[in-house]
């Protein structure tokens, strides 16, 4: 700490904002996820920004341009499930499928403002590999025109809060019958 203080940790979370700063990981570890410091956009490769092959112990999320607050519940959702083993950590083919998606983004040209636009579809992928979507709700959200909300995803399975997503899902109702 600035204090000159010690403190163990087993886990340390960078918030260091607008540009990725990774001081603790080795280089060897930075050239295998391919981490460039001056890409801003998508300054990691990893499958679906959260994991790399070759470090099974090792998990990211939120770091790539404008990750919303959901995707990030998602990503540390999708990280604690598989290191508690509730879910596998993703085979060969879909780490495969998963870091070529990344580096198609990185290299698009011109570049949109964002990695991924899609919020909605990347939630439902996370909701998906975590066995958590809200099928009965997404079906009534296409047909009442309602949208999705983070909490939704709390609705079953793993890091289920029932009464909370009903909660949020109410308050977004109600507001928007008010609009």
């Amino acid at each position: 700490l600035s204090s000159g203080q010690c403190v163990n940790a087993d886990t340390v979370i960078f918030c260091t904002g607008f540009q990725a700063d990774l001081p603790l990981l080795d280089d060897s570890v930075k050239t295998a996820i391919q981490y460039d410091p001056n890409d801003r956009f998508q300054p990691l490769i990893l499958n679906k920004g959260v994991f790399h092959p070759d470090f099974p112990d090792l998990a990211f999320a939120g770091l790539y341009r404008g990750p919303f607050f959901g995707v990030m519940e998602m990503q540390a959702r999708w990280i604690a499930a598989v290191f508690s083993d509730e879910i596998a950590y993703p085979d060969a083919a879909a780490s495969k499928q998963g870091l070529d998606e990344e580096k198609a983004l990185r290299a698009l040209d011109p570049r949109p403002a964002f990695p991924r636009p899609n919020y909605v579809g990347l939630m439902q992928e996370f909701g998906t590999v975590l066995n958590v979507l809200p099928e009965q709700l997404i079906a009534q959200t296409k047909t009442a025109s309602l949208p999705m909300s983070p909490s939704d995803f709390r609705r079953n399975g793993i890091g289920e809060n029932r009464a909370i997503a009903e909660l949020q899902r109410s308050r977004l109702e109600t507001r928007l019958t008010l609009s």
